[in-house]
């Protein structure tokens, strides 16, 4: 090829495009701070002790310290926005019945996973 761009220069421009893409995400994480937003409770951390949420604005988030079953409607607070992680609180999960619970959606494409921002 010709006008074949260097490896060196593709590897920087690439570099340069994820540093941006990285700091445009916490930007946005960070205007959210105390902000409610509805999630879905995507699975149980074993052994964390965490739950993990994904919020209609597609912002991965830990709950720690509860333990929410997959599938579930829920309410939450983003408490804490670090570069590589966004912590929140349930605020609000709707009760069907005894202990706690929240609204099941029905099966989850994504079943279980660990998400890094």
């Amino acid at each position: 090829m010709r006008d074949a761009i260097p490896a060196p220069v593709i590897r920087e421009r690439a570099r340069a495009l994820r540093e941006v893409s990285r700091e445009k995400n916490l930007a946005f994480r960070l205007r959210l701070t105390d902000r409610v937003l509805p999630a879905l409770t995507l699975a149980e951390e074993e052994g964390m002790g965490e739950s993990v949420v994904l919020t209609e604005n597609y912002i991965h988030a830990r709950i720690a310290g509860l333990k929410v079953p997959p599938n579930r409607l829920v309410d939450v607070r983003i408490v804490d926005v670090q570069p590589e992680s966004t912590a929140a609180s349930i605020v609000h999960q709707p009760a069907s019945g005894p202990g706690p619970s929240a609204t099941p959606v029905g099966r989850c494409l994504v079943e279980e996973a660990i998400f890094r921002v």
